[in-house]
């Protein structure tokens, strides 16, 4: 979904040489795996939020191959409860579609952003190329 569509908690959009998604709140990084006998696997929780993330960027193609990328991350809390904004970085990371691996992500910007007033919490990221070479097209 490109192009200027947007909806309040879930949308995707391009803007200016950055791509631009607001993602619905995540499960937390303690919440995501749960532990079966010796095997590791995503909780339901886990595989909810991957569902939603793949509704927001179905048919969104891969953009960033080899290019080195920077995010850009404002999360709007469900309440004022105290939270460790980093965990939520990896979260995210392996939500987005636009580059090929985590380790393309060069710089990472997070800040913490008044809560939401609807109590669901969600994040806004951008992601661009560090080298300026972005292939945003509309």
């Amino acid at each position: 979904m490109m192009g200027n569509h947007t909806t309040e908690t879930t949308s995707i959009q391009i803007e200016m040489a950055y791509y631009h998604a607001i993602l619905p709140w995540p499960v937390s990084v303690n919440a995501l795996y749960k532990v079966r006998g010796k095997g590791l696997y995503v909780s339901a929780k886990g595989r909810a939020f991957k569902k939603a993330c793949g509704i927001i960027f179905a048919g969104t193609e891969m953009v960033y191959e080899t290019e080195r990328v920077w995010l850009d991350i404002e999360v709007h809390p469900p309440d004022n409860r105290i939270r460790d904004i980093s965990n939520l970085i990896k979260i995210v990371e392996d939500a987005l579609p636009w580059f090929k691996d985590d380790s393309q992500v060069d710089k990472i910007n997070i800040i913490r952003c008044e809560k939401d007033h609807r109590k669901k919490g969600y994040i806004i990221v951008k992601c661009g190329a560090i080298n300026g070479s972005d292939k945003v097209s509309v």
